[in-house]
């Protein structure tokens, strides 16, 4: 494999984890508003 083979790969883990990253993000800011409205 070369180099941009590798990097290809990496670009997608890394944007399968951003995603991930997000959903996280958006969860816990939803989780933090009900908490301060309940």
């Amino acid at each position: 494999m070369g180099v941009g083979g590798a990097g290809l790969m990496y670009g997608d883990l890394w944007g399968l984890e951003h995603q991930w990253v997000s959903k996280i993000r958006r969860s816990l800011s939803w989780f933090i508003t009900i908490g301060h409205k309940g």
